[in-house]
């Protein structure tokens, strides 16, 4: 499976599910594991695989996205999709404040989850654009 057929099933499904999360592994050539590993850490609508990195920061993400539960994978609406990628980008740039594996493999993972997000929300903005028409 390639990294493009895996964003088409997740615009498919709508989500990040065990299923997709799963397939994730068998991905060639690519850190897609790891970027849906930090995913899992700042958006509450991915699939929880692994044990949490840190509990408090999820939690407390988890408390503040309660009342907006705003996700690029859920959002159904170009605006909205707009604004899950803001909300997004800032607990990432939030979750890796600190230090988490090395500091250059932090850097290079927060490049890779931004590159996948920008990705996936330039898709997912094109399959709106195309199914309402």
């Amino acid at each position: 499976m390639s990294k493009e057929e895996l964003r088409k099933l997740i615009l498919h499904r709508g989500k990040i599910d065990r299923y997709i999360f799963l397939l994730s592994f068998f991905v060639q050539n690519t850190y897609i594991k790891d970027v849906f590993r930090v995913l899992q850490e700042i958006d509450n609508t991915v699939y929880k695989y692994h044990y949490p990195m840190e509990i408090n920061f999820l939690i407390y993400e988890e408390l503040i996205d309660q009342n907006n539960k705003i996700s690029i994978f859920t959002a159904s609406t170009i605006s909205e999709l707009y604004i899950g990628k803001k909300v997004t980008m800032k607990k990432l740039n939030k979750f890796f404040q600190k230090e988490r594996f090395e500091i250059i493999y932090d850097q290079y993972l927060k490049l890779e989850v931004t590159i996948f997000i920008r990705d996936f929300v330039n898709a997912k903005v094109k399959y709106l654009t195309e199914k309402t028409l």
